[in-house]
């Protein structure tokens, strides 16, 4: 807490005559000199001794308050003062922040640092004991080393050291004078004021001193910033409150320092309570002129916030507080519009200052409420461009299979060069699940009017409604996918809320893919001699240079037995992977058991897993003696440590290729990922990817939409 100019009342959110006095907020303290500050309490009716400056380095350690008053609970939001201004940039989630924010890259946690250097701080939540906010200063810890107890409250629970990544980066910025951006959230329990959004830039501050104190009983490493533009008042200042003293008008004075006699480390005086040394390898680290530990609730001293630096030309920072991102994008130049940055960068709206991330094929969009557009032209980009070998496609691409360590060995698949000629046909059987069945694609078909060549064109110059939508499933709120979609059809959930538009109403090379999915859906099931379910859904996917899909599964309780893509444009690894809890026979975290454990070829310990299995089936062992035997032998068999399993198949989609999973067992068993190829510079791949949603696991009104008929010319036969 902070004890403002008074009697020694300690005030914390008191509302008095009109004015707020927050040991964490507005202080005229900082603003005026003591004279003003004695003034300005007269004028609201309070008398005493002013501001609680400590004097000389030995002053006030034994001076004690006249009165003490328990903190008041903190008011409610509304009755917070307003700020005096807005904010350069703001969001309202943090993916959008941290898209068009490039110093506050940081998607959890609150501090970013790279390469050992301290670019940004978020303010938010609970900072901790004895954080402060001002106009100009902020006081706040490192992170690590710390929780929240069962009432919420941050805790120090470790020792924070100096050899750790955080604390060398904010050392770092303190010795390479590099300013550093905040961050300030609405959540934030420091400052009580009114702030307009759930994310707000501050300014640019310098890391003006790092010290060590004790935070419950725990060593902990805090740091002051101050503001690197004392010129201007600030917009997070309290509305109406007096503009800050010029420069030219301020005194630089340092706060008390004394040197300690047992270490001869000199220190600031940081605390009214008195001056403490802070070297932590000292036998007097933390403790006060008279050898006690200081009180738990510390006062900052006076001179301390108000010491100032002067104009320090070499502290710059290294980006710009808001960049001008659009500024630098050259739309003509495809290489530009298809590149990482072009979707990873957001935006700052020049109307409202929202950050905005690259939500839209065709560029970003501010809300309705503001209007804003960013349209690229989206100039195409051709094969030439996104597939790096010699030649865009092979006479007949060649296929070697390795399967590679035995400890990790891929599934073999069976190459058949003649059922589906043109095409080579490869065949991945996963016994008791299904089977993979893989395309592969040459020149002679990519090259057939409307064939792969002719649509990877066509669905540029298309309009398909393409964007990036918030992950339904995601830790930090307002997550994006890393890939542009749309979808038509049936309604179908991937792994965001996706719209669905009516087949019918798709444009001719969405049907044409459509016509080549169903022929792969029946020549993938038909070998098997069973009759296929005609697709009625089309999930297209847009990826950029570096998007990816992670392991996820498409086994909805809505959708068919079978799933099949095309993959058009630049390459991609596909790897597919038995599922945690499968593989390795229980769950992750909870180490739960698997009730119906299908023991499939390719996991740990399979044989006595089996063994166990049939015993439980056959009713020779209860669920309890069960899992009592089951952990038993993985004791005794040192049990393989619990891990992801390896990928079973890996393969690469190459530009024309269609792969078809079949079997309820794949999507229930298995996961998948793909990852565009590396390198190259600017990539392009569209994956268009067909299901069968089940009408009777969907509302009626739903079921139009997926409803269609292809003409004579975009009805497909592997030719």
């Amino acid at each position: 807490m902070i004890r403002p100019p008074g009697s020694g009342l300690v005030w914390s959110g008191l509302v008095w005559s009109g004015l707020v006095w927050s040991g964490l907020t507005a202080r005229l303290t900082s603003l005026a000199s003591p004279g003003l500050i004695q003034a300005a309490g007269r004028a609201l009716g309070i008398s005493g001794k002013g501001a609680r400056n400590s004097g000389s380095p030995e002053a006030g350690d034994d001076d004690k308050m006249d009165v003490d008053v328990e903190d008041t609970a903190p008011p409610a939001e509304e009755e917070y003062p307003d700020v005096d201004g807005e904010p350069p940039a703001w969001a309202e989630d943090r993916t959008p922040l941290g898209d068009a924010i490039p110093w506050f890259r940081k998607f959890q946690g609150g501090m970013h640092t790279k390469d050992g250097v301290l670019y940004g701080v978020l303010i938010s939540g609970d900072a901790g004991v004895r954080s402060y906010i001002d106009d100009e200063i902020i006081i706040t810890r490192t992170g690590g080393g710390s929780e929240k107890d069962a009432e919420g409250k941050l805790t120090q629970v470790a020792d924070q050291k100096d050899d750790t990544a955080i604390s060398r980066s904010v050392n770092n910025s303190m010795k390479f004078n590099i300013a550093v951006g905040v961050v300030i959230g609405k959540k934030n329990k420091i400052l009580k004021r009114k702030l307009p959004h759930a994310f707000n830039v501050m300014d640019y501050f310098r890391v003006a001193y790092v010290w060590h104190e004790r935070i419950d009983g725990f060593i902990a490493v805090r740091f002051r910033l101050e503001k690197l533009d004392l010129e201007e008042k600030s917009w997070w200042a309290e509305k109406g409150s007096p503009a800050p003293l010029k420069t030219g008008r301020r005194k630089y004075v340092k706060p008390n320092e004394r040197k300690c006699g047992a270490c001869n480390q000199t220190y600031y005086r940081i605390y009214y309570q008195g001056w403490m040394c802070l070297n932590t390898s000292c036998g007097r680290f933390w403790k006060l002129p008279d050898g006690t530990d200081p009180p738990v609730d510390l006062d900052y001293d006076q001179k301390w916030l108000d010491w100032r630096h002067e104009a320090d030309g070499r502290v710059q920072p290294h980006y710009s507080l808001v960049p001008d991102y659009m500024s630098v994008i050259d739309d003509t130049d495809p290489n530009s519009t298809y590149s990482r940055t072009s979707w990873k960068n957001g935006i700052v709206c020049p109307n409202c200052k929202q950050c905005l991330s690259r939500r839209f094929w065709d560029g970003w969009r501010c809300d309705d409420s503001c209007g804003f557009r960013r349209v690229l032209s989206m100039q195409a980009i051709s094969l030439r461009a996104v597939i790096d070998d010699y030649e865009v496609a092979p006479i007949r691409r060649a296929i070697v299979f390795d399967p590679g360590p035995k400890e990790t060995a891929l599934i073999e698949p069976k190459i058949d060069d003649l059922y589906c000629q043109p095409y080579s046909r490869l065949v991945y059987d996963l016994p008791g699940a299904g089977t993979v069945t893989h395309f592969v694609a040459n020149r002679e078909i990519n090259e057939r009017p409307n064939g792969p060549n002719d649509l990877f064109v066509q669905l540029q110059q298309a309009n398909l409604g393409l964007r990036r939508y918030p992950l339904s499933q995601a830790v930090v709120n307002g997550t994006l996918n890393a890939q542009f979609a749309v979808n038509y059809g049936m309604p179908y959930g991937f792994v965001v809320a996706v719209d669905s538009l009516p087949l019918s109403e798709a444009c001719d090379p969405i049907l044409r893919v459509m016509g080549r999915l169903t022929w792969a859906t029946r020549e993938a099931t038909q070998t098997e001699g069973r009759t296929a379910l005609v697709p009625n859904e089309l999930l297209a996917l847009g990826y950029f240079e570096d998007m990816a899909i992670n392991y996820h599964d498409d086994g909805e309780d809505t959708l068919g037995p079978t799933i099949a893509s095309l993959s058009l444009g630049a390459m991609a690894h596909k790897s597919l992977r038995m599922k945690y809890k499968y593989y390795n026979g229980f769950t992750k975290g909870s180490r739960k058991l698997v009730r119906h454990d299908p023991v499939l070829e390719g996991c740990p310990n399979r044989e006595w897993r089996l063994e166990l299995k049939q015993k439980l089936d056959n009713e020779e062992l209860t669920w309890a003696a069960y899992e009592a035997a089951w952990w038993a032998k993985y004791r005794e068999t040192k049990g393989s440590p619990a891990r992801d399993a390896p990928p079973c198949i890996k393969t690469q989609l190459h530009h024309g290729d269609l792969v078809v999973m079949h079997g309820d067992g794949v999507q229930k068993y298995y996961e998948h990922q793909v990852e565009l190829e590396k390198g190259g510079g600017a990539k392009l791949r569209f994956a268009l990817t067909a299901r069968h949603v089940l009408p009777e696991k969907i509302e009626e009104s739903e079921w139009p939409k997926g409803q269609f008929k292809l003409t004579k010319d975009q009805v497909y036969n592997g030719n």
